[in-house]
């Protein structure tokens, strides 16, 4: 999660896990925006990628949230039901 809101200088990010139900996610695709940000020098505080997007389902609304980790392996840890680096 950014800890940051200055938005013309580097966007400070944290990595935390977390635990998301499996049946509330609608979407996941890979993040090349995150993984150019942080080639570029645009993020700090997370050492490499890949990103992906998780959509999440909330009942009357969806979040995103950027995990660190490759697209194949979200896939093997939701159906292990591990926990995800986001």
């Amino acid at each position: 999660y950014r800890t940051g809101t200055n938005y013309s200088a580097p966007h400070p990010y944290q990595v935390r896990d977390i635990l998301v139900n499996t049946s509330h996610i609608v979407q996941i695709s890979e993040n090349g925006d995150f993984s150019r940000r942080l080639n570029e020098g645009l993020i700090t505080g997370v050492s490499s990628g890949p990103f992906c997007t998780l959509v999440v389902n909330n009942g009357q609304h969806s979040s995103e949230m950027v995990v660190l980790e490759d697209f194949r392996e979200i896939q093997k840890m939701l159906t292990r039901k591990e926990l995800l680096h986001g």
